[in-house]
């Protein structure tokens, strides 16, 4: 076939809007779908795009499972089979959020996240980046014009750019006017990021500090401080607050208030502030 070169659909089976099942390959051919996975698997692709508002009916999940039911009946998959989300092992291969959260709900389903498996590598941050910008920019979701943080750090030890220094975030309501905005990509709960990654957040607020765009005596939050959020996540919370200028003691500024007028493009701001992602 054109395109990728295949010489059939890579997929054993499809699950269609429609709510039918549809066959690729079957259940005697090897699939085309996770490098590295082919021949000890079968792929069960979703038909369409799961990331934000769409989500797969019960009705594809119920033909998910008697496809699956099926399947171990017939010997072609084990009875202690184990399920997993293709993007866990190829970075081009995105399920979409919502699909992972009603896969979730299913036992069969390991959950590869972050919590178990943080050091991402640079394609998988730069996938995480950009799902997070999408998410922002959707009309579906938040509508913003931008992804709404100044930077995000990875687990692969590099930051990567949102708004950057000189344009206002929208990460928290009443404080995105003096604050820049590091975001973790991740949600480390109860696992810290890694080194690489808690290092490439220092060494920004650093060069923030060095460029005056952070200001020397500036004040450091966790997002949850400032808003009635639990990011970032407690492990990583932990640690931010043994960093040097991490505060306790904050302005009148609430997240229920409009941000104040913005000051002057050469006033550096006096707040630093973490977060974390968990798209």
């Amino acid at each position: 076939m054109d395109g990728i070169n295949y010489d059939d659909i890579a997929y054993n089976f499809l699950i269609g809007g429609d709510e039918n099942i549809y066959e690729g390959r079957g259940w005697k051919k090897i699939g085309a779908h996770t490098r590295g996975h082919n021949n000890n698997c079968e792929g069960i692709a979703f038909v369409g795009d799961y990331n934000f508002s769409d989500q797969p009916t019960e009705k594809q999940m119920d033909l998910l499972k008697q496809l699956l039911e099926y399947g171990v009946s017939a010997g072609y998959i084990m009875e202690n089979y184990k399920m997993y989300a293709s993007e866990h092992f190829d970075d081009t291969s995105p399920t979409g959020k919502k699909l992972i959260e009603a896969l979730q709900k299913l036992p069969q389903f390991v959950d590869i996240t972050n919590e178990t498996h943080p050091a991402y590598t640079k394609a998988k941050c730069i996938f995480h980046v950009k799902l997070i910008q999408q998410f922002h920019i959707s009309p579906d979701s938040k509508n913003f014009s931008d992804i709404g943080y100044q930077f995000l750090v990875g687990g692969d030890g590099n930051a990567y750019e949102g708004r950057g220094w000189t344009k206002q975030g929208a990460h928290t309501k009443g404080f995105n006017v003096d604050s820049i905005c590091i975001a973790f990509v991740g949600t480390f709960i109860k696992e810290p990021p890694p080194a690489a990654q808690l290092s490439a957040a220092r060494q920004l607020i650093q060069i923030g500090v060095e460029n005056n765009y952070i200001a020397a005596n500036y004040s450091l939050y966790g997002h949850r401080q400032l808003a009635p959020f639990e990011s970032p996540g407690k492990a990583l919370f932990d640690i931010i607050k043994t960093w040097p200028h991490w505060s306790n003691k904050l302005s009148s500024n609430s997240w229920q208030e409009p941000d104040p007028v913005k000051p002057s493009a050469k006033e550096a701001t006096h707040r630093a502030s973490a977060d974390t992602t968990s798209n």
